[in-house]
């Protein structure tokens, strides 16, 4: 199976929006409480538009074949706090593999991707969150290196 990553343009939408149900859908049944069921798509048409013009932002799409079976969403971070050092990094909003794809290495094709993305505008350091739910993507993170810097938690009134 040959992987072309590239990045995505405004023609990939229908695609990515097949790929986008699958993860609201992994979503919605783990945490119902939280996330919306949806019909049909959940972001409007705009949605990818707007990534694609923001030159902070990256989408990536992992193609075979012509189909579209996963895309990374990279935004570039900078943070200043009054007692922490400042935070220049690359945050990685959405990773999602097809579940037929899943663990064929178009997760590491794309997490490689993001990786050159980073070096090459000098960003020295790769964050993003993922719910406790997700335990294949999390221990994919950590074969990654990526270990846990903080919790975020919540309680229901």
């Amino acid at each position: 199976m040959e992987i072309m990553i590239r990045e995505a343009t405004l023609a990939d939408e229908d695609g990515l929006d097949l790929l986008y149900t699958e993860i609201d859908r992994l979503h919605h049944e783990a945490l119902p409480q939280v996330f919306r069921g949806h019909e049909e798509a959940a972001r409007p048409s705009t949605f990818l538009a707007a990534h694609l013009a923001d030159d902070t932002m990256r989408v990536f799409v992992a193609d075979v074949n012509g189909r579209l079976v996963g895309l990374i969403l990279l935004k570039i971070r900078s943070e200043e706090h009054p007692i922490k050092y400042s935070q220049h990094y690359l945050h990685i909003s959405t990773l999602i593999v097809a579940a037929e794809f899943q663990g064929q290495g178009v997760a590491q094709r794309l997490m490689d991707t993001a990786v050159t993305f980073a070096r090459e505008r000098g960003v020295s350091q790769l964050r993003l969150n993922v719910y406790n739910f997700n335990q294949r993507a999390i221990a994919f993170y950590e074969k990654e290196g990526f270990t846990t810097l903080s919790r975020h938690m919540w309680k229901k009134l």
